[in-house]
């Protein structure tokens, strides 16, 4: 559940009934919607095509943070910083439980090379902005998510290639460090802060498009998994 926080978002407005159902069934089946869209993307790709441009995907995911940082406010990102322990453990679990967990599956399941180094390096990353969305679906601790995964991106910088180093035998995976701060700065900060803010400066504004977060934040999930 979330965090007990000071300064809570204004209460939503309400939305009109027929755009209330149209949220609920992008939001209640989400899950069912980001599969159907995996599987028509790996057995048809040409079907998504446009969506793959860089552009699309940057604004993809700009939007998801904006969305997220509209149903956020600053009280509630400053109680998710002071949370050092959650954020200790969830950085554990991430570049500690994960990566080893992923080695395990590999040499059980006996992988090549090439395979074993795609599945370690897949537990060795970051944790997902999507989980964030979900965090927000659930009514759970959004504002903890975000951070959390704000944190482990910036980690990730030192701590997957030195995972991956370790595990796999002193494979070398290059990070470009700048550009990482600089996607994090601009596709994931900036949109969320600005959302914080509108939040502050036109509370009532935010109050009525709030409800629509949700499904917004589905919608660029959805163009993500495309």
């Amino acid at each position: 559940p979330p965090l007990a926080c000071n300064g809570g978002p204004p209460p939503r407005k309400e939305l009109p009934a027929a755009l209330q159902r149209v949220c609920a069934l992008l939001t209640r089946y989400s899950p069912l919607w980001a599969l159907s869209v995996a599987l028509v993307g790996v057995s048809r790709p040409s079907a998504f095509c446009p969506l793959s441009a860089l552009p699309v995907v940057q604004r993809a995911l700009a939007t998801l943070m904006l969305a997220m940082g509209l149903s956020t406010t600053p009280a509630e990102l400053a109680c998710a910083v002071g949370e050092v322990r959650v954020l200790g453990l969830n950085s554990l679990c991430c570049f500690g439980l994960m990566p080893l967990t992923a080695l395990a599956v590999g040499s059980a399941l006996k992988c090549d090379a090439e395979m074993l180094t795609g599945v370690v390096l897949l537990g060795a990353v970051s944790g997902g902005q999507a989980s964030n969305l979900f965090a927000l679906l659930a009514n759970g601790d959004a504002a903890l998510s975000v951070v959390a995964t704000t944190t482990t991106t910036l980690l990730g910088v030192l701590a997957t290639p030195c995972l991956a180093h370790l595990l796999l035998g002193g494979v070398s995976i290059p990070v470009d460090a700048t550009g990482v701060l600089r996607s994090v700065a601009s596709l994931v900060l900036v949109p969320l802060l600005f959302g914080v803010a509108m939040g502050l400066r036109l509370p009532a504004l935010v109050a009525r498009v709030a409800p629509l977060c949700p499904a917004v934040g589905v919608l660029s999930t959805l163009v993500l998994v495309a």
